[in-house]
């Protein structure tokens, strides 16, 4: 599969390290038409040029904490909220 990683940073070098990983072929840039991925920041709108043109090919968009859970190996549970999440989680 190729992947384009449309991030910058710490999380696209984990990005790149774990599709480089499962066999991807990683790109910092491609056409969109030349991908199969695209890799965006979590804050990235729906509306983003990138986001928009990638959807109106048919082609997947996904971020860096997709990735990750999507090779997850057992339960994953969400703890969200403004405090507390320390306590909750230990």
């Amino acid at each position: 599969m190729r992947v384009a990683v449309a991030i910058t940073g710490p999380d696209a070098d984990a990005a790149r390290a774990m599709l480089t990983a499962a066999g991807h072929e990683v790109h910092s840039s491609l056409s969109i038409g030349s991908c199969n991925l695209i890799v965006v920041d979590e804050w990235t709108p729906e509306t983003a040029p990138v986001v928009q043109e990638a959807r109106a090919h048919g082609i997947p968009v996904t971020i860096l904490a997709e990735l990750i859970l999507d090779r997850a190996r057992g339960p994953v549970v969400g703890i969200t909220g403004t405090a507390g999440k320390t306590s909750i989680t230990a």
